[in-house]
């Protein structure tokens, strides 16, 4: 480019940033601006022509403008037209919205362009602007759209990809027929302008564009299929890309056609790819696929099938044919079977290659016999099968059964193998020289016994399950065991329950026991302190005791109340302390919270007391043990008084096991005439302490009776429960 269509180039481009429109200047250079002596007239132009829309006769003027540059009507052009205004200025005559010319924007290209003036009534009513815009469905290239009342007629543009395809048609219908227009792969959408008569109707604004019309252009792909080079019908012809196959139709000998869009596509002949492709690009092809014949002849020997195989490809080696007396040896392009005429497999047929017919060649057999000999495999006990007969070369051999029954440890039988074959009893092969059949065998998978065990004393065996092959995994029983008194919470490894079985991991690789894992059902102790004048009393100790064990220890509240948790299910003693005095109470807690209600702690120092002793004494339960006070030949009046003044009576239960009792025979001679047997001998003592207030011990004895029943409550094993009398 020269310096001054450089300058100049910048000249346009600084009025064009600057938003100014390059006007005329009459008195340069043809009326063009002029820059450093380069006249724009210079420049590629444009003559624009003025003609009226209604009447293209009718010629206004002519202009002459520069190629790409935005461009003002001439004031020497200002039409009139007697009842009309000037509506603007059109590229097609009908004056359609869609085709008004943007003076400010728009821009004339080289050559000629005519502008027609476009004319509305002044008391024109505008029509209404077309809408329900669609592409037709049993023929897609029909544009169709809603009639407009009073329309005369439409002007209907087509645009491909958004640009506009062509000059808008004009039809009288509500549709129009694009299917001759549309011959390209593209997407189409169309507008509607409504014409009306210029004088009591005005065009309609063009509509906005329809939705879109995929259009994919097909193409004839043609594939001729030979063989031996002359045409040949075959099955089928698929043409095949990604994602789409095409089916090929048949149109005459050897001939098959389908019509497919732009792409490459592999051939498939009778459902196998060929090898082959063919492409389509904006025209019809075709290819062909040529085949050979391979005949092969046995030369008096058992027929052998002929094959058809595809240029490029290899015959397969067919199954040897047979002939009484002779031995096969290979196949031959010439009848006599001349010495290097044999034909190699490995050849690619073409068609330069085809053999066309190949020939078996065959020599006289030798007789020559062959043994079968069974051996044991690494049996540990029996007999193989002896086989005497001696086979002459491709005869046919059966196979014996494991008729010396031989066995291995661990193991089944399998069948006979030789080389990679196994062979069972009754099947057949073909001998060719002398052969062993080695036993073979399989070992035999190891099982095991699976066991679920309760978990507790007395609670036995849940399940069983056996056999369980090794590495196998377990199922959780269903339902769960249960257990009064407790929850269930899994299966474990170990009685201790330390490690939990995974029954989605753990296998079985061995005898297994899983153990139950319990937690005991925990209820609460509840109740309220009062003294023998009613009086609530707080700041009491309270305890929940079996025997030695204590279950829990709390104090009273101000309103004497008190509550201890994590009590299971049994009998216990509630023992209630305050300074000197101490009350045994029992309560018995079932599936639900234990109740106490009102415990009574004297006013006095009138104490009852449980003690259990010695190692081994079962944690026993008294009842009723203060209802002693109540028995006056326990609890005198001198007792009375002693604890009016200030002293303490305690009166205690002590229980200890003693297998060396002095009362032991008596106790066994009891049991015998009842029809028991003893066991654990225990002692049992209630005695009376009396303390003055001066912390003097006045007297200690033993009671030998009373007069209200006190009840010992011993734990044992619900096994053992129904055997204890009561003595």
């Amino acid at each position: 480019m020269s310096t001054s269509n450089m300058k100049i180039s910048s000249f346009i481009t600084t009025l064009t940033n600057a938003g100014a429109n390059w006007k005329r200047v009459s008195n340069l250079n043809g009326g063009y601006p002029v820059i450093d002596g380069v006249g724009l007239g210079a420049l590629s132009t444009c003559v624009v022509k003025y003609k009226d829309g209604s009447n293209t006769s009718a010629t206004y003027g002519t202009d002459t403008v520069a190629q790409d540059i935005v461009f003002s009507l001439p004031p020497t052009i200002s039409p009139t037209k007697s009842g009309s205004t000037l509506s603007g200025w059109y590229t097609d005559s009908t004056c359609g919205s869609t085709y008004k010319w943007d003076f400010a924007t728009q821009t004339a290209s080289a050559g000629t362009l005519t502008l027609f003036a476009g004319w509305q009534t002044s008391s024109a009513t505008k029509l209404s602007t077309p809408g329900t815009l669609a592409w037709g469905t049993t023929t897609p290239a029909k544009a169709t759209w809603g009639a407009v009342t009073n329309a005369g007629s439409y002007s209907v543009q087509l645009y491909k990809g958004g640009v506009a395809s062509g000059s808008a048609v004009s039809t009288t219908n509500a549709y129009y027929n694009f299917t001759s227009a549309i011959t390209e792969t593209d997407s189409y959408t169309f507008t509607v302008t409504a014409v009306g008569d210029g004088a009591a109707y005005s065009n309609s604004d063009a509509s906005n564009a329809s939705t879109a019309y995929s259009y994919t252009a097909t193409y004839t792909a043609t594939v001729n299929t030979t063989i031996d080079g002359a045409a040949a019908d075959v099955t089928s012809v698929a043409l095949k890309s990604a994602g789409a196959t095409y089916t090929a139709s048949k149109t005459s000998m050897g001939v098959y056609a389908a019509s497919v869009p732009d792409g490459t596509y592999n051939i498939y002949v009778n459902g196998t790819y060929a090898g082959q492709s063919i492409t389509i690009s904006g025209a019809a092809n075709s290819s062909a696929v040529e085949y050979y014949k391979v005949t092969f002849d046995a030369q008096v020997g058992s027929a052998v099938a002929s094959q058809t195989v595809l240029s490029g490809r290899k015959a397969v080696v067919p199954a040897e044919p047979a002939l009484s007396g002779f031995n096969f040896k290979g196949w031959y392009k010439d009848a006599g079977c001349t010495a290097g005429n044999e034909w190699n497999f490995n050849t690619a047929i073409t068609a330069v290659t085809a053999p066309g017919t190949l020939y078996a060649k065959w020599v006289t057999a030798v007789s020559t016999t062959y043994k079968v000999t069974y051996a044991a495999g690494g049996a540990d006990s029996g007999n193989v099968p002896a086989d005497g007969t001696s086979y002459a070369s491709n005869a046919m051999v059966t196979v014996k059964g494991n008729t010396g029954s031989l066995a291995k440890a661990g193991n089944t039988f399998a069948g006979w193998k030789n080389g990679a074959t196994t062979y069972t009893a009754g099947q057949t092969f073909k001998i060719t020289g002398d052969v062993t059949l080695t036993a073979q065998w399989a070992a035999v998978a190891a099982t095991y016994t699976a066991t679920y065990s309760n978990n507790y004393a007395g609670g036995g065996m849940y399940d069983t399950l056996s056999p369980i092959s090794s590495g196998a995994r377990l199922s959780a029983p269903s339902p769960a065991p249960t257990r009064d008194s407790y929850t269930f919470i899994g299966w474990y490894k170990e009685a201790t329950c330390v490690n939990p079985w995974n029954f989605s991991v753990d296998t079985v690789t061995a005898n297994t026991t899983l153990y139950a894992k319990w937690a005991a059902n925990t209820y609460s102790v509840t109740g309220t302190v009062k003294n023998e004048l009613s009086s609530l009393v707080s700041g009491a100790t309270v305890k929940v005791v079996q025997g030695n064990v204590l279950f829990g220890e709390t104090i009273t509240a101000a309103d004497g109340t008190f509550t201890v948790s994590g009590v299971p299910n049994g009998d216990y003693n509630i023992i209630v302390t305050k300074g000197g005095q101490e009350v045994t109470v029992c309560i018995k807690v079932s599936g639900g919270d234990g109740a106490a209600g009102i415990i009574t702690l004297s006013s006095g120092n009138k104490n009852s007391t449980l003690e259990v002793n010695g190692s081994g004494t079962p944690n026993v339960v008294v009842d009723n043990l203060n209802d002693a006070f109540e028995d006056e030949d326990v609890y005198t009046q001198d007792d009375d008084d002693n604890v009016t003044d200030g002293g303490m009576v305690e009166i205690k239960l002590t229980v200890q096991k003693n297998d060396s009792s002095t009362n032991r025979s008596q106790v066994e001679a009891t049991m015998t005439s009842g029809g028991y047997t003893s066991g654990m001998i225990l002692d049992v003592d209630l005695t009376k302490t009396v303390t003055t207030g001066s912390g003097e011990v006045t007297g200690e004895s033993t009671v030998p009776e009373v007069n209200t029943l006190i009840k010992l409550i011993i734990p044992c094993r619900p096994s053992c429960r129904a055997r204890i009398p009561m003595l």
